[in-house]
């Protein structure tokens, strides 16, 4: 399936996590979403519109996360001011030094990967039997007072 066709699975599309609800109702659903951090302004205000949309209804998503990533270049300053790259054994000297790192001060603090995952457990928590994961459940209220 393409994601044109109209069976193709969507998770933006509320029915098919209500489906996805009614088939595991002991579960917390949340939604993912990734962006390079060059997202422009006007893009990343409709995306976050439309994550926090997706938890306005409580029988679909639990939670939603906005998780932006760059590419950091590992290139050092040195003291004369030129750029000296650091090359590590396993490294090819023509492979370039990066590594991809996220970037938070442009994710709304509703939609940090911090606050996902403490609704995500919460809400789960939330669903299970008391009896199940009695453990969580304490760190859980040790954590909160």
């Amino acid at each position: 399936m393409t994601p044109t066709d109209p069976g193709s699975p969507n998770p933006t599309k509320p029915r098919r996590a209500k489906n996805l609800r009614g088939r595991h109702p002991l579960s917390s659903l949340g939604f993912l979403f990734v962006a390079g951090a060059d997202i422009p302004d006007q893009e990343l205000d409709f995306a976050i519109d439309m994550l926090r949309k997706l938890t306005s209804e409580p029988d679909v998503y639990d939670c939603c996360c906005l998780l932006l990533f760059g590419v950091a270049d590992k290139t050092e300053i040195t003291e004369s001011g030129s750029a000296a790259r650091s090359i590590a054994a396993d490294e090819s000297p023509r492979e370039p030094n990066t590594e991809v790192e996220f970037v938070h001060d442009r994710t709304p603090e509703d939609l940090s990967a911090g606050a996902f995952f403490r609704r995500l457990v919460s809400k789960a928590l939330t669903h299970m039997p008391v009896s199940v994961y009695p453990q969580v459940r304490q760190r859980q209220a040790t954590a909160t007072h």
